[in-house]
């Protein structure tokens, strides 16, 4: 059997950017914290809404934080099977009084309903969902995209990255082609290497990144399915295929998306800027960011947000004028940056 290689070599695709002024370059802000709360738990992760704060974690699956004041106000879940229990919990979305809880364990969607009394709060489950995917694929999380609408992140041969799913997870259609367009790259291979997504959505707004790439993709929702607005890299990186299956090198591939959010006009990208050789969980200055590039709905970079203090997760609230950060100081601690 005759051996395929085929090398694609560096990818010098930095991108030239626009800001809505007409300059081509992306400004600068500097941002300091000026607040710090230590959190009892280990690989959590953020999302806000106008009003509150979410941090979810395997030790207490929700916690939920008043804002602009961070007071805890209520938790809900513990670890477990259970009908109140998660396995591996990830927070999906906070909005219209709910919050959704992928358990990325059992492959469902829980809907927590917030109830607010007179001097107190408290969730309910409202509902848990279990996409019909679930058999014959690994779903991995679930988005809200639009009133009615999931996206959700699987794994399947026919290379597509995502299932566009309705209000009880069932499944509608498939989209998201690979950031790598090679024809000799299997499409399994595609979906397996490039498959640890960051997912963010506003509206009827959806945009991902990949970990290891520096590449950004947007899609909306119209009339039931998804349609591709753009795709870019946003820096500059290195891959090969071979045999078939897609290939790094470490000493040459560069930067990594730590985390992706979105509001209604802006995309976030938490982006650590440094060869993948050079990551080091054990050191933070080798393995949280401290740079967030920010761009328009048009792709167009407009400005570089830059940290006094490293950060792995993040959650973003321009209403408050806050952003949230989850970084190690030497424990997880929450911390809280002004916008200006």
């Amino acid at each position: 059997m005759r051996r395929i290689t085929c090398l694609l070599g560096v990818l010098p695709l930095l991108l030239g950017c626009q800001s809505p002024m007409g300059e081509t370059r992306a400004d600068e802000v500097f941002l300091e914290h000026d607040t710090e709360i230590e959190l009892f738990t280990k690989n959590a992760e953020l999302i806000c809404s106008d009003d509150y704060l979410a941090i979810c974690s395997s030790e207490t699956p929700v916690q939920l934080y008043s804002l602009p004041d961070l007071k805890l106000l209520t938790s809900y879940g513990s670890l477990g099977p259970g009908p109140e229990e998660f396995l591996l919990p990830s927070v999906s979305f906070l909005g219209d009084k709910k919050i959704g809880v992928n358990d990325l364990k059992n492959q469902s969607l829980s809907i927590l309903a917030i109830h607010e009394e007179k001097d107190s709060l408290h969730l309910a489950m409202e509902k848990r969902l279990v996409s019909d995917e679930k058999r014959q694929n690994s779903v991995r999380s679930f988005i809200r995209v639009g009133d009615s609408h999931y996206a959700g992140v699987i794994a399947q041969k026919s290379g597509e990255f995502f299932a566009l799913a309705d209000s009880s997870l069932h499944t509608e259609g498939y989209f998201g082609e690979s950031p790598v367009d090679d024809p000799l790259l299997g499409p399994y291979s595609s979906r397996q290497r490039l498959g640890n997504c960051r997912l963010a959505s506003w509206g009827d707004s959806f945009v991902y990144s990949v970990k290891d790439l520096p590449y950004l993709a947007k899609y909306h929702l119209e009339d039931g399915a998804m349609k591709k607005d753009w795709s870019l890299f946003f820096d500059k990186t290195y891959f090969e295929v071979k045999n078939g299956d897609l290939l790094f090198n470490k000493d040459r591939t560069f930067g990594q998306v730590m985390a992706v959010q979105m509001d209604e006009d802006y995309i976030y990208v938490l982006y650590l800027d440094q060869l993948v050789s050079e990551y080091d969980y054990s050191n933070p200055e080798k393995s949280e960011a401290n740079r967030i590039l920010v761009f328009n709905h048009l792709g167009e970079q407009v400005s570089v947000m830059k940290l006094d203090t490293r950060i792995s997760r993040m959650a973003l609230n321009r209403k408050k004028k806050c952003l949230f950060g989850i970084a190690r100081i030497p424990e997880p601690t929450l911390i809280k940056f002004e916008l200006h």
